[in-house]
């Protein structure tokens, strides 16, 4: 699994250094990538739930944007 297939199923960015320790244990594992990402935003759910806050506030601040330049 890639970094980009890895940050696309959790929908959480990660450093490489993260990525590779990521990367090392889903190979050591006896699960598909699918399954792994699952248990990894189990594992992860504050983190996940922060990212997944953050990027709707971000499509909010990106629609009011669109709005005002809209009715400008």
């Amino acid at each position: 699994m890639t970094k980009q297939e890895f940050t696309q199923r959790v929908k959480v960015e990660v450093s490489d250094i993260e990525y590779n320790a990521i990367e090392m244990v889903y190979m050591h594992s006896d699960v598909d990538k699918d399954e792994f990402c699952k248990m990894w935003v189990k594992m992860n759910k504050t983190r996940v739930e922060k990212a997944k806050a953050e990027a709707k506030a971000q499509e909010e601040e990106m629609a009011m944007v669109d709005v005002n330049h809209y009715f400008k």
